[in-house]
C-alpha cells in the first residue's frame, strides 16, 4: 500500500522570486495559481483580491518618513511661514489621498508614519483644511492681488511655486501631484509641477535651488529618520537628505536630545516635540502613509513582515490541496 498523502501545511522547499513588471499581468500570475505571493498589489484591484475566497490581501504600513512634500525654507516664496501654512491649509489631503489610492493608504499628519517607533498621534487632526485660515495667511504675507487666472499676485508677480520630478513617475504619483496642484490654485497658489529628466532632477535637488519643494519618503523603522532629512549638518553633501540645507539651531537641539535619550518614554516625549515642531513650523507637508499591499493565495500559512514592513517566508507553509 502507498503512504497517504500528506494533510494539512507543508514548509516550502524554497523561494523563487520573479520580476513581473506590469501590473495586471503579475496580478493574473496570482489568480491563476502560478505564483503563491505577489507584491505591488495595483490598488485599484485590491478590492477583488479582498473579494475571492482563494486570495488574501495584507495591508501594511511602512515604517520611517511618510510621503512627504520638504519645503525650501531657505530660498525662494516658502522661506516665509505664512506662505508654507497657507498651502498647507488648502489641501484636501483626506479626499484626494482617498481618491488616489482607493482608501488604501491613509492620508499623513505627520512626517512620521505610524508605524514607526515613537510616533506621535499629537499630530492627527492638528492642520484640517482651512481655505479660509489659508486667505488670510497669504492677506498678511502680501500676496493680496490677482491676476486673470485668479493667482495671488504681489506688486505685479504672480506667487508661484517650483514643484518638478523626475520622469518616469508611475501615473498614481502623477495623479496626486496634479490633485495637490490644483487644490493649491483654489487659494490662487500657482504650483507648477512638471517632469524633469532624471540626470536634471538630480542636478536640481543636488543644488538645492531652481525648486521650490519636492516629494520623498523613506522606509526605516526608526524616528531618526527625522534628522536625516530635517538635521542642519545632513547636507547632501555630508550624505544626508537635507536638500535644502535647512538650518534651525531649536530643531537641531531637539533632533539631538531625542536621539540621546535612554528611556523609551522620555525618548517618546521628545520625538513628540520633534513632530510637532516640523507641522508648527510647516516645514513640511505630510501627504500618504505608504502601505505595501501583498497578495498571497489562501493556502498560504505563517507570512510574517519585518520591522521594516517587507514580507518574511522563513515561517511559510503552503496548504496541502
Amino acid at each position: 500500500m502507498r503512504p497517504a498523502p500528506p494533510r494539512g501545511p507543508v514548509r516550502y522547499d524554497g523561494l523563487v522570486i520573479e520580476f513581473i513588471d506590469e501590473d495586471a499581468a503579475r496580478l493574473g500570475a496570482l489568480t491563476s495559481g502560478q505564483v503563491d505571493v505577489i507584491g505591488s498589489v495595483p490598488p485599484s484591484r485590491a478590492a477583488t483580491v479582498e473579494a475571492t475566497d482563494t486570495m488574501r490581501l495584507w495591508k501594511v504600513q511602512a515604517p520611517g518618513a511618510a510621503y512627504s512634500v520638504v519645503f525650501n525654507t531657505e530660498n525662494g516664496p516658502l522661506r516665509d511661514v505664512r506662505l508654507r501654512k497657507a498651502l498647507m491649509l488648502s489641501v484636501d489631503l483626506n479626499q484626494l489621498v482617498d481618491v488616489v489610492f482607493f482608501k488604501l493608504y491613509a492620508r499623513a499628519w505627520g512626517m512620521l508614519t505610524p508605524a514607526t517607533p515613537h510616533y506621535s498621534p499629537a499630530v492627527e487632526g492638528s492642520w484640517p483644511v482651512d481655505r479660509a485660515r489659508a486667505a488670510e495667511l497669504l492677506d498678511e504675507a502680501g500676496w493680496t492681488g490677482r491676476d486673470g487666472e485668479g493667482y495671488r499676485t504681489k506688486d505685479g508677480e504672480r506667487l508661484t511655486l517650483s514643484w518638478p520630478y523626475a520622469s518616469g513617475l508611475q501615473s498614481k504619483a502623477d495623479i496626486l501631484g496634479q490633485g495637490i496642484q490644483a487644490e493649491a490654485k483654489k487659494s490662487g497658489i500657482h504650483l507648477r509641477w512638471y517632469p524633469l529628466d532624471v540626470g536634471t532632477f538630480i542636478e536640481r535637488t543636488s543644488a538645492g535651488r531652481g525648486l521650490d519643494m519636492y516629494g520623498t519618503s523613506f522606509v526605516r523603522p526608526e524616528p531618526d529618520i527625522l534628522r536625516f532629512f530635517l538635521g542642519s549638518q545632513e547636507t547632501l553633501a555630508n550624505g544626508g537628505g537635507n536638500v535644502f540645507r535647512l538650518n534651525d539651531p531649536g530643531l537641531d537641539r531637539l533632533l539631538d536630545g531625542a536621539a540621546a535619550e535612554q528611556t523609551p518614554r522620555r525618548r517618546a516625549d521628545a520625538y513628540a516635540r520633534v513632530q510637532r515642531r516640523v507641522i508648527d513650523e510647516a516645514l513640511v507637508m505630510p501627504v500618504y502613509v505608504p502601505t505595501s499591499l501583498v497578495g498571497a493565495s489562501d493556502r498560504v500559512r505563517g507570512l510574517a513582515f519585518d520591522a521594516a514592513g517587507y514580507p518574511l517566508f522563513n515561517g511559510a507553509e503552503r496548504e496541502a490541496p
